[in-house]
């Protein structure tokens, strides 16, 4: 019996013109989409080979060893292919990265070559499917139910003996698996474009977290197939089922994900980008401002490469300070904003894609807790070679040949290497379950930096 049930809602949809149309605009919009972002991911990918050679190339001819270490040392992250599909927190993280001894961690522009990307939310799977396909979901089924009553065909189904949880059952299983059919033929000719004009190509675990991906997107339209049929089930008439389904899908699609991290800064106070940025300036300020006598007055070169050392470590320590505050404050606001957004099936959806494409929360403190080690590293590592170089350079007793040694051009090997590595499938897959973060929050490590999950 639900076998016939369910054929008889599939060929109604099938015969149907809203399905037809909805097959259209999946079609229309997820080859858009891929297409788009998989364009501009290879321009990405272009500027960031050459940026990136550009970066070797100064850093093999500098002669200045103390300039260099003041003007600093930039980075790069490699672009994250599944960024295509789930933008995430990717515009913030692929940016170039500037490390230096005498100031804090500096962003370059964006690696986004599309400005519209900036003025609008990224057109990626992830934003089609959270925005437009569930609203398609929930007009594809609000009127299952009741307009059945209104049109007066309910009641013959229902004056055979059929249950009516197998009615209900059956026009479940029928809208989800004409929405996947739909879902799943504009996705493959989304990848076909993609693949083609673009050359996008995936490893082993990019293509588990991207199946992955389309799996939860699956599990996030039946969820308002099943809103849907419940608004139908109790209302008499089709316009109020939709009004009231409309509704709902704003309160959880646009009001939720957009107000709950308002309300948790307001619960939860952090102090501005530019009050951090103020605060640490100083801080320099103050630190400085007696060393350049202090060195001058030393009678050695090893006196004052301490005082330098001394100075440096106060200024790193007390910045460290002031930011471990700051992100503990920020960390307490995407904690309580987790946790009330969790009301939202939109909310949800995004923190599992973007954590499976490896564009979510984690990913970004991840990538914030490698910048803060490999500052330490290079903070480590300039000391020591400048403490070796003061050694070799004592030993000397012409003025200019000792300014040579301390001031000789870098070899890059001596450095440490600025390096991103991405977990694998089996790492991201239970990650997000245990872990989710808001939208729209400052970042820890980047004051001014905007968390870019709520425009998705």
């Amino acid at each position: 019996m639900l076998s016939v049930l369910i054929r008889k809602e599939i060929t109604a949809h099938l015969l149907s013109l809203r399905f037809t149309v909805n097959l259209l605009l999946f079609v229309a919009l997820v080859i858009g989409s891929v297409q788009m972002m998989a364009s501009n991911y290879q321009k990405q990918l272009s500027s960031y080979a050459e940026t990136k050679e550009r970066q070797r190339a100064a850093l093999k001819e500098a002669s200045d060893f103390r300039a260099l270490m003041s003007s600093g040392i930039m980075s790069e992250k490699r672009p994250n292919p599944m960024s295509v599909f789930s933008m995430g927190l990717e515009k913030e993280m692929a940016r170039s990265v500037t490390v230096s001894l005498f100031r804090g961690v500096e962003l370059g522009g964006s690696k986004y070559a599309n400005p519209l990307f900036f003025l609008y939310p990224s057109p990626d799977l992830v934003y089609v499917v959270n925005i437009v396909i569930s609203l398609l979901a929930i007009l594809l089924a609000f009127d299952a139910i009741c307009g059945e009553r209104e049109d007066q065909t309910l009641w013959l189904i229902l004056s055979n003996p059929v249950p009516r949880d197998l009615v209900l059952i059956a026009k479940w299983i029928a809208g989800v698996l004409v929405l996947a059919v739909a879902f799943a033929v504009a996705w493959c000719a989304g990848w076909v474009v993609a693949y083609f004009s673009a050359s996008l190509t995936l490893d082993g675990d990019q293509w588990l977290g991207l199946i992955s991906i389309l799996g939860v997107s699956m599990v996030y339209i039946s969820t308002f197939v099943t809103l849907g049929l419940l608004v139908s089930t109790m209302t008499e008439r089709s316009s109020t089922s939709l009004m009231i389904a409309f509704f709902a899908w704003v309160v959880l699609v646009l009001i939720v994900p957009n107000v709950v991290p308002i309300l948790a800064r307001q619960l939860i106070p952090a102090p501005s980008a530019g009050v951090i940025a103020g605060q640490q300036e100083a801080i320099r300020r103050e630190e400085w401002r007696g060393v350049r006598q202090a060195r001058r007055n030393a009678q050695t070169e090893e006196a004052r490469q301490e005082i330098w050392d001394q100075t440096s470590r106060r200024i790193q320590e007390r910045s460290e300070a002031i930011m471990q505050d700051y992100t503990r404050r920020v960390d307490q606001q995407v904690t309580l904003a987790a946790l009330l957004s969790r009301i939202s099936p939109s909310s949800n959806y995004i923190y599992a894609a973007t954590d499976l494409a490896g564009t979510g929360i984690e990913d970004f403190r991840s990538l914030r807790e490698r910048i803060e080690r490999f500052q330490r590293d290079l903070t480590q590592r300039i000391v020591t070679i400048r403490r070796e170089r003061s050694q070799r350079a004592s030993q000397v007793q012409d003025q200019a040949e000792r300014r040579e040694i301390r001031d000789a051009p870098i070899d890059p090997r001596e450095l440490p290497e600025f390096q991103i590595e991405q977990p694998g499938f089996a790492v991201r897959l239970p990650r997000y379950a245990g872990y989710s973060d808001p939208d729209g929050h400052e970042s820890a490590l980047f004051p001014g930096s905007v968390y870019a999950v709520s425009e998705i």
